[in-house]
């Protein structure tokens, strides 16, 4: 979810369309009732009475990974989610959603549409091109900023990003993206004093760490670009047509909902990360002096929003990003993450961009 300034952009980040937020809102012949995650999944039929699923917190004993394969074969028996291509052996991190899994989907898109959007005064709607001149994402950083460290397992074949590795193993990175010539040795260093292993073959095989950019490459024509990674660019290269055809006037926000594609080295936990997905996004434009309240405002927002449709409080945390850890556009970050079986993961990101893309684009 992304909110913009002008002068100062707030980027709300992304509010991805995950099973983490599933929270059905309207009634249907199989009326969701609550998804909290990986957690409890309550439904209820009209004429029967609801069932549920042990949550990791309700089933002694109950592993993550098991719960996260019980949930997955719920899903997929019952017309949630079908694993991607499975008649011709799957796709890695590739789903379709169902009968019950689109209508589940599209009431979490129209609940956070009406929220963010419709019932705000200061917010309007857009629908950009996921396919858009190799320009823009250049001009925006992301193809010299968009990456990942990489290292393959010599054994077993597999990749698996390098900085996550570190971090599971307990190891603490000084050093950034921003920094490379730094960042990978630090990294190498840090696989080798910490002994770690391959996930999958449990071997210490691993190559030397390198960058993979995250953009998906594609021809539209003649003209070579990529599949867009996030939906925000297209608000900011809009920007202008916005405010001059509806005579806007600031603050004001944008937002969308839309398809985003990212090349990701190890996607995985099922509908977490996966390499397409849909971005649920507003960028908010004001005054760069009310930037930082507009700002902590919006942090607020959002974690109050998740809060009213179904998740626990204690199953939710701010983080604030250190400054190393800030993106090559941010001025400062929050992440809203929930506790899942695996652990915590960022479920929204709320950046305060300041003038970065506007002043790029101009």
């Amino acid at each position: 979810y992304q909110r913009r300034v002008h002068g100062d952009c707030l980027f709300f980040q992304s509010l991805t369309v995950k099973m983490s937020l599933l929270h059905c809102v309207k009634q249907c012949p199989l009326r969701v009732l609550r998804v909290p995650a990986y957690g409890m999944l309550k439904y209820q039929t009209r004429n029967s009475s609801s069932k549920s699923l042990p949550s990791s917190g309700s089933s002694a004993g109950v592993a993550g990974g098991d719960l996260r394969d019980r949930v997955y074969n719920m899903c997929t028996h019952r017309g949630f989610i079908f694993p991607g291509s499975d008649i011709y052996g799957r796709l890695m991190s590739s789903f379709d959603y169902g009968p019950l899994g689109i209508l589940l989907k599209r009431n979490i898109s129209e609940a956070w549409w009406k929220h963010f959007v419709l019932h705000r005064k200061d917010c309007v709607g857009l629908d950009s091109s996921i396919i858009m001149h190799s320009q823009v994402w250049k001009t925006a950083g992301h193809v010299d900023n968009f990456i990942d460290p990489m290292v393959d397992c010599l054994s077993c074949g597999i990749r698996h990003r390098a900085d996550k590795l570190v971090k599971d193993a307990g190891g603490n990175l000084k050093h950034s993206q921003n920094e490379p010539s730094l960042w990978l040795p630090e990294i190498d260093q840090q696989i080798n004093l910490l002994k770690i292993k391959c996930p999958c073959c449990n071997k210490s095989q691993l190559s030397s760490a390198r960058e993979l950019n995250l953009l998906f490459n594609c021809r539209s024509g003649s003209h070579d670009t990529y599949l867009r990674p996030e939906t925000a660019q297209g608000i900011f290269i809009n920007f202008h047509n916005v405010c001059r055809a509806l005579r806007k006037r600031l603050p004001l926000g944008i937002g969308q909902i839309g398809k985003s594609f990212r090349n990701e080295i190890s996607p995985g936990n099922f509908l977490f990360r996966m390499r397409e997905f849909e971005q649920m996004e507003l960028e908010y434009f004001c005054h760069p002096a009310q930037a930082m309240q507009s700002f902590d405002e919006w942090v607020r927002y959002c974690h109050d929003w998740l809060l009213k449709y179904g998740m626990k409080k204690e199953n939710l945390k701010l983080v604030p990003a250190e400054n190393k850890d800030l993106a090559h556009y941010a001025l400062a970050t929050t992440d809203i993450e929930y506790k899942f079986p695996f652990g915590w993961g960022e479920i929204w990101g709320i950046a305060h961009r300041g003038d970065y893309d506007l002043r790029q684009h101009e």
